[in-house]
């Protein structure tokens, strides 16, 4: 029998998360990307995305890895996640009076990737 992971998170966890969040991306000290980055719920898993899509991620799973850090899981062809993205990647989410406000992406070595900022 082949082992099989399973990522979920009870949806009462993902509430908080889920939403329109503005992304700016940081590229070498150039003026910073746009992207909007909405997230979902489906079947047990918080999901993003970036608009424009990243043709690498596409829809991944935003994988808990301690309160309000998140890694990315990367799907295949069959919709089973093939690669999780740690420490590549990570997000960590800010909270200002309990509320999420704002996240920042960053890679192993800990420099900044972008930020994000929740939108209404």
């Amino acid at each position: 029998m082949k082992p099989s992971l399973v990522f979920t998170l009870p949806q009462a966890d993902a509430a908080p998360y889920l939403g329109r969040w503005e992304f700016a991306s940081k590229d070498g000290g150039q003026a910073a990307r746009r992207r909007r980055s909405p997230s979902a719920y489906e079947n047990g898993t918080l999901k993003g995305r970036f608009d424009p899509n990243v043709d690498w991620m596409g829809t991944f799973a935003m994988i808990r890895v301690a309160p309000d850090i998140f890694v990315p899981g990367l799907y295949d062809a069959k919709g089973q996640i093939y690669d999780v993205l740690r420490p590549d990647v990570v997000f960590t989410f800010k909270r200002v009076g309990g509320k999420l406000v704002s996240f920042e992406e960053r890679y192993e070595d800990d420099t900044l990737a972008g930020t994000g900022t929740r939108k209404p």
